[in-house]
C-alpha cells in the first residue's frame, strides 16, 4: 500500500507518518506551501502531477484541505483527513461532500454538525498518541532537573490569537459579549455561546467586525460561511480561552512551583515562570514525564472533544488534571485515568491534594498510560480508519 501525505507541519503528522511506516506502508510526502486552502492553482497543478507520477492507494492529511480534495476527486483517488484542530475552517468548504472523501473528526459536536452536510463523508474518531515512540524517549538526570517541576502547562495563552479587543462596539453590546465570555468561563461541558447568541447579536457583531470581509465573491462560491460559527470560534472562543489561561497560570504561579512553556509574552505577569516554547516532538514529552502534575486547559473552540495534549500527557506516563469535557467519561474513567477540575478553586484544591499524595498520583498516571496504550494508540485509531476506508460502503 502506497500513501501520499500532504504535509503541512501539524504536530500530529510525524507520529502518523511513523505509524504508517511501522505498519509496513510506503509513504511519500508532498510538501508544497498553500496560498489558499480553498483554491490554489499552483498547488492543484503540482499535486495533480504527483498523483499521475505514481499509483497511490490514498492521499492523507492532518486536517481537511479543500484543494487536495478537489484534486483527488479529479483523479478518483481516496482522500483521508483526520481533523485534529478546532476550529477547522476548511470544513465549511462545499467540497466536503466529494465522494472520495473520508473525513474523521475528533469532536462529536463538530462530527454531528458536518455529518448533516456530508453524510457519506464524515466519521467520528478520537485522537490518540504514539505510546511506543514515547516509551523510547529517555531522560537523563540533568534533563530531569531541567524539565521537572511540581506543576506545568505546555501551550499557547492565545494572547496573539484573540482579536476581540480590537472590535469597536457600543457600551451595551460590549457588555453583552463580555458577559457571555465571563459566563462561559465558569461553565464546563456546555456551549453557552451557541445557546445564548441571538440573531441580532450576531448581526451587530458582524457589522462591527465584518466577519466575511476577507472573502470575495469567487471565494464565497467555494464555501459556506456561518457567521455564528465564525463569531464563536474566531472571536468569543479565543478571547474566552485567553482569559481562562491567563487567570489559571497566574493563580497556579502564586501558589505552586509552576512552569509555563509558551511563546506568549508574560512580562505583565511577573510571578509566571515562562520557560519559552518547547520542541513538540521530543522535549514536550520530557516535560510531561518529569512534571508531578500536568495541566490541560482545553481551548473553548473545542466543543466536546478531547484535545491531543490529553492523549500525549497520558501516553507519556504523565499525571494529568484537565478541565471537564462532555466526551471525557466515554473515553476515560475520571479519577482513575486522569483527574478533572470544574472551577478555578477546584483546580487549585486538586493540585494541592495530588502534590501531597504521590502514591495516588502515580497510580492514576499509570492507569491513564495503560488506557491510552491499550485503546488510543495512533496505530489503533488508524486501524479503525482503515476499516472504514477499505471495508466501508464506498
Amino acid at each position: 500500500m502506497k500513501i501520499l501525505i500532504c504535509s503541512h507541519a501539524n504536530i500530529l503528522e510525524p507520529d502518523i507518518v511513523y505509524t504508517f511506516q511501522e505498519m509496513g506502508f510506503e509513504v511519500d510526502k508532498f510538501v508544497v506551501p498553500i496560498k489558499d486552502y480553498f483554491f490554489d492553482r499552483n498547488y492543484l497543478t503540482l499535486l495533480s502531477e504527483k498523483l499521475l507520477s505514481s499509483n497511490y492507494t490514498f492521499v492523507f492529511s492532518v486536517n481537511y484541505i479543500p484543494i487536495t480534495s478537489m484534486v483527488c476527486q479529479i483523479h478518483n483517488t481516496k482522500y483521508i483527513s483526520w481533523i485534529a484542530d478546532s476550529p477547522c475552517h476548511a470544513l465549511n468548504s462545499k467540497t466536503i461532500s466529494n465522494k472520495i472523501n473520508y473525513i474523521f473528526i475528533f469532536d462529536q459536536a463538530l462530527f454531528h454538525y458536518y455529518k448533516k452536510h456530508a453524510p457519506d463523508s464524515i466519521y467520528y474518531l478520537p485522537l490518540g498518541s504514539n505510546v511506543s515512540r514515547l516509551d523510547a524517549i529517555s531522560i537523563t538526570q540533568e534533563e530531569y532537573l531541567h524539565y521537572g517541576s511540581d506543576v506545568s502547562f505546555v501551550g499557547s495563552l492565545y494572547g496573539t490569537r484573540t482579536k476581540f479587543s480590537s472590535i469597536t462596539l457600543s457600551d451595551f453590546w460590549h457588555g453583552y459579549f463580555d458577559g457571555l465570555i465571563e459566563s462561559q468561563l465558569h461553565i464546563y461541558g456546555y456551549d453557552l455561546f451557541d445557546a445564548a447568541l441571538t440573531d441580532e447579536a450576531i448581526e451587530i457583531f458582524n457589522k462591527a467586525a465584518n466577519l466575511d470581509k476577507s472573502y470575495d465573491d469567487t471565494a464565497k462560491n467555494l464555501f459556506q460561511l456561518d457567521l455564528r460559527d465564525a463569531l464563536i470560534n474566531y472571536y468569543l472562543g479565543k478571547e474566552c480561552s485567553h482569559r481562562e489561561r491567563i487567570r489559571i497560570v497566574q493563580e497556579l504561579s502564586k501558589q505552586f512551583e509552576f512552569s509555563l512553556y509558551t511563546n506568549d509574552d508574560t512580562a505583565s505577569y511577573p510571578l509566571v515562570h515562562n520557560k519559552g516554547i518547547v520542541e513538540p516532538f521530543v522535549e514536550a514529552y520530557k516535560v510531561y514525564k518529569t512534571s508531578k502534575v500536568n495541566i490541560n486547559i482545553t481551548s473553548k473552540t473545542i466543543k466536546t472533544g478531547i484535545p491531543l495534549r490529553v492523549f500525549d500527557v497520558l501516553g507519556a506516563g504523565g499525571f494529568l488534571i484537565t478541565n471537564y469535557q462532555s466526551e471525557l467519561p466515554s473515553l476515560f474513567e475520571i479519577n482513575k485515568d486522569l483527574v478533572v477540575y470544574e472551577s478555578m478553586k477546584d483546580l487549585v484544591d486538586k493540585v494541592k491534594y495530588y502534590l501531597l499524595h504521590e502514591e495516588e498520583r502515580n497510580i492514576i498516571a499509570q492507569n491513564g498510560y495503560q488506557k491510552v496504550k491499550t485503546l488510543y494508540q495512533i496505530s489503533n485509531q488508524i486501524c479503525k480508519m482503515f476499516k472504514v476506508v477499505l471495508d466501508g460502503p464506498k
